[in-house]
């Protein structure tokens, strides 16, 4: 941290190459990046818009992710509390986070680790040591997820923000501070990891992927003197997550406030994965705190950073309208004209804009402002102000009062139609009568160019400190009862307030709900614990519809069996648990139904269950019932509330499926390969096939082997070390025997066979035993030889016209297996292509196979034509092959076809002796009886 301390301003990167960027997104423009809840306001314009949600939303009977809408907290309950910290959290906001990507888990802990929960994420303060802490809390079961000691600083009321800066699915946790008098902005990135035995919650420097600092700056203004006297708490804004280039990026903005000249200055950074850069800093020349800076996109390529200034002595404010491109100011400090006089305002914060349509026309943004000041004190003459305001021009559209009381905390505005004019703005005020403070919320109509109050409330005073009656937290809203105006919800003191939307009566909850401890920090709301209802989160803690969910435990842990590994036959206890996870107790008894292979073997019905941890301090119900099943997977499955009795948030989880395998004491089985042994004729082969013992239990085995369908010839021998009796094969190892498999030299390509493998137990081989075939076969070679009449790949056939040309060849197998499938192919000619084989005995062949090294002689024909010239002649390749794809072996012959006047028969192979005779036929003339050659002039 000294290390920090001692730039100004710099950036600390950690196991990066040092480069600087603002992101190159091409996007929309960025907005909440996908996250449900990612910094105070939700979202840039600090509308803080509640997710879609009615009083008959819900999961219904269907998955919880497939609900159209979330369901109203209709009858609130305290889900969980997070901890004991006395305020809860530090920060003055609680982001909600989608962080499933940063979390690694084993694969038998899923539902519990997470499940489909989002996360909250905590500023606390170590009471001991005054270190303060980072903290991510998990949304169902109030477990501390993740956690980093941040060190001694001032206390952290800027709100942590939700981003993923280096676009890798990972969402970072960005926290702006002051310490020793230098604004911190660090960017963490939490890996979360969970076992069946929890969380391992400790983070470490290494997921700090870096760190901004400015000495010059502070996010916390000096105490006002108000404030001094109690507790000394700074006025503190809350950054701002903006795409200010308007690029699918998100930068960052904080109004801070300059330690030497005093006054504010807004900062835009540039955020990447190696650090935030300085985008543009403006310096504002009025007042002595801003406010939280608020986004607002006016077309598709501008943007404005507004937020307002306040001069604690005087009162005055200002707005300031500053270009996100280059933070320049288009107003320089538009006076709101406030003359209040010095209220030591603000006390804990500045309220900033928040961006809204309030006119009609979606082209023309509007704001509303916030001037907290309260010049007669808790009399009721004057209050905070709320100023309706053009965007583009400055113009004021309308202002009111609330009825009393300073403001810490921003209003919230409404559409109350769903026409997408916010035609309602609802406020929470606070004020002092000697040491006592009371707090006022109300909402006006703003339709019209005339505000008109539609109720206003006073807030008792709860239990707690003083401090805990300043009303910081801004007001929501929630559509409870599913009639007129939407429900305000008002977190006050140490309590959480539910005003009717149309006379502000408190029927809907019957008035308020307790809380722990103060609730500074502005609610969020989100579906927390994945369940389709809404949940409201302040700080800390969880407000939740009352409503039970009965389950089965999570990770397929509802059904367990004794014995584990049951022998067939024997008697089984099967037990089953479940537990209502909702957030109130069961409204009805909870019948549970079990079955095995789809028969119903026990039932069982529970009494009131109350919730379990967090929520309440109930524990699982069980029932047990004995069984027993042959060999074999057998399904059971628990049914819970199989007539929907009970009233539930959910469903969808009310079953569970387990599957027993039962197996035999001792079993074993062959991994046979799919191809069968070769070995080469002449030569041997060793064959190690794979026995597993299948069984529950280690047993001493004997392997026999029987050759008596090996091929003739062919023999084995056992090369296995140790023998194949007395083998010891634990559970579910193998053993592989060394069979040597050995084929004589003249094996046939076309031999095969099997040795036949008996495994059977020692102890008992009469009755347990196992057996399999191991196929053999010997290697085949193929290959063919196709030649003409002199050894070469080519052959000339002669033949008389309107007759049949002949051309000899020799086929020959030289493979050592026959060959059933000689395919045969040739190419057309000019004489067509009729082309046909036969044998010497002139037997056509239309389908050629050959034994083992099987010589054939063929003879191929093609008829001349009638008309062909003598001499002319005709060619074609002629191709056999046998096999096929990586094992097809091709010859190839040139044959050569020629029309003659005379032609002998066909060549035949004959060794010099006498009395040879050759035949020889010619087309003569009629007129010639006597043909004669000279063999000297050949």
């Amino acid at each position: 941290m000294l290390l920090l301390m001692s730039m100004s301003p710099a950036l600390v990167h950690f196991d990066s190459p040092f480069r600087m960027e603002t992101g190159g997104g091409t996007d929309e423009p960025w907005t909440d990046g996908g996250q449900p809840w990612p910094q105070s306001g939700r979202t840039p314009d600090r509308i803080a818009d509640v997710p879609v949600h009615s009083p008959d939303g819900g999961a219904g009977n269907g998955a919880p992710s497939d609900a159209a809408e979330l369901m109203s907290v209709v009858e609130p309950t305290v889900n969980w509390v997070y901890g004991s910290y006395s305020l809860g959290t530090d920060a003055l906001a609680t982001p909600v986070a989608d962080l499933s990507a940063s979390v690694t888990k084993d694969e038998g802990s899923s539902e519990r680790c997470g499940g489909s929960s989002l996360y909250t994420i905590l500023v606390q303060t170590d009471e001991n040591s005054d270190h303060t802490y980072l903290r991510i809390v998990e949304g169902e079961d109030a477990d501390l997820a993740w956690e980093v000691d941040m060190g001694l600083t001032e206390y952290v009321k800027a709100a942590p923000v939700v981003v993923d800066v280096d676009d890798d699915g990972i969402q970072e946790v960005l926290v702006a501070y002051d310490a020793s008098g230098t604004l911190y902005l660090d960017a963490w990135s939490p890996r979360l990891s969970c076992s069946v035995t929890g969380w391992s919650p400790s983070g470490d420097s290494s997921q700090l992927l870096w760190s901004w600092n400015d000495e010059s700056l502070m996010i916390s203004g000096e105490a006002t003197s108000f404030t001094n006297g109690l507790g000394g708490h700074k006025p503190t804004t809350q950054p701002l997550l903006a795409d200010l280039d308007l690029d699918g990026d998100a930068e960052m903005v904080i109004a801070a406030i300059d330690e030497v000249s005093e006054e504010p200055v807004v900062v835009a950074l540039g955020l990447s994965d190696t650090g935030a850069s300085l985008l543009w800093e403006a310096a504002l020349d009025k007042g002595s705190h801003p406010s939280d800076p608020a986004f607002a996109q006016t077309d598709e390529t501008t943007g404005y950073v507004l937020l307002t200034t306040t001069q604690e002595s005087s009162g005055a404010m200002w707005v300031w309208k500053l270009d996100s491109d280059t933070g320049d100011s288009n107003w320089d400090g538009l006076t709101l004209g406030n003359s209040d006089g010095d209220t030591s305002s603000p006390h804990i914060r500045l309220p900033g804009p928040i961006i809204a349509e309030l006119n009609g026309d979606s082209a023309d943004l509007e704001m509303i402002l916030t001037i907290p000041t309260d010049w007669d004190g808790s009399n009721g003459q004057d209050g905070a102000e709320f100023v309706g305001m053009e965007i583009g021009t400055g113009d004021e559209l309308w202002s009111f009062e609330a009825s009393n009381g300073f403001a810490d905390a921003p209003p919230v505005a409404i559409d109350t139609n769903g026409d997408g004019q916010h035609d309602r703005v609802c406020w929470v005020t606070w004020t002092q009568e000697t040491t006592d403070r009371h707090g006022h919320a109300g909402c006006h109509d703003v339709s019209g160019s005339s505000p008109d109050q539609a109720w206003q409330k006073n807030l008792e005073q709860s239990s707690g400190v003083p401090n805990d009656e300043i009303a910081v937290a801004p007001p929501t809203w929630m559509d409870i009862d599913g009639s007129g105006d939407q429900e305000l919800l008002v977190a006050y003191g140490r309590a959480l307030w539910a005003f009717d939307g149309d006379d502000g009566s408190t029927f809907v909850w019957g008035g308020f709900i307790d809380l722990p401890h103060r609730t500074w920090s502005a609610p969020a709301l989100a579906d927390v614990d994945g369940d389709a209802t809404l949940d409201l989160v302040l700080g800390d803690t969880v407000v939740s519809h009352a409503l039970a969910d009965i389950r089965p435990l999570l990770d397929q842990r509802s059904i367990e069996f004794s014995p584990s590994e049951p022998d067939p036959g024997e008697v089984v206890t099967v037990t089953a648990l479940f537990e209502n996870s909702g957030t109130a107790d069961t409204d009805h008894e909870t019948e549970a139904k079990l079955y095995v292979n789809g028969q119903l073997i026990a039932s069982y019905e529970a009494g009131t269950m109350e919730p379990v941890d967090p929520t309440g301090s109930g524990s699982f119900e069980s029932f047990s019932v004995e069984w027993s099943g042959p060999l074999g997977e057998h399904v059971f499955e628990l049914v819970l509330d199989p007539y929907s009795n009970v009233s539930q948030s959910r469903r969808d989880n009310d079953a569970q499926i387990t599957t027993l395998a039962i197996v035999a004491p001792y079993n074993a089985t062959f991994e046979i390969p799919t191809e069968p042994i070769r070995v080469t004729p002449g030569e041997s082969t060793l064959a190690t096939p794979n026995v597993r013992s299948t069984g529950r239990l280690a047993g001493v085995w004997s392997l026999a082997v029987d050759d008596a369908s090996l091929p003739e010839g062919w023999s084995w021998s056992d090369e296995t070390v140790g023998g194949l009796t007395g083998v010891e094969i634990g559970v579910n190892t193998v053993w592989s025997p060394h069979l040597r498999v050995h084929a004589p030299v003249d094996a046939l390509g076309s031999d095969a066979g099997y040795l036949g493998l008996t495994l059977t137990l020692d102890e008992d081989p009469e009755n347990v035993s196992v057996s399999a075939s191991l196929p053999l076969e010997a290697n085949r070679t193929r290959g063919l030889s196709l030649r003409g009449p002199d050894g070469t790949a080519s052959s000339i056939g002669y033949g008389l016209l309107d007759t049949d040309a002949q051309a000899w060849m020799l086929l020959h197998n030289l493979g050592n297996a026959a060959e059933n499938q000689i395919t045969i192919s040739w190419d057309s000619t000019a004489w067509g292509s009729n082309l046909r084989l036969y044998d010497m005995d002139g037997a056509e062949q239309p389908a050629i196979s050959l034994a083992a090294d099987e010589m054939m002689m063929l003879t191929a024909r093609l008829g001349v034509p009638s008309d062909a010239v003598l001499g002319e002649y005709v060619s074609t390749p002629l191709t056999m092959c046998v096999g096929s794809g990586e094992e097809e072996a091709c010859q190839t012959l040139s044959l050569t076809f020629e029309a003659s006047g005379v032609v002998n028969e066909g060549h035949q192979r004959s060794v010099p002796a006498s009395g040879l005779q050759w035949g020889i036929r010619a087309d003569m003339p009629s007129a010639t009886s006597q043909l004669s050659w000279s063999l000297s002039d050949a």
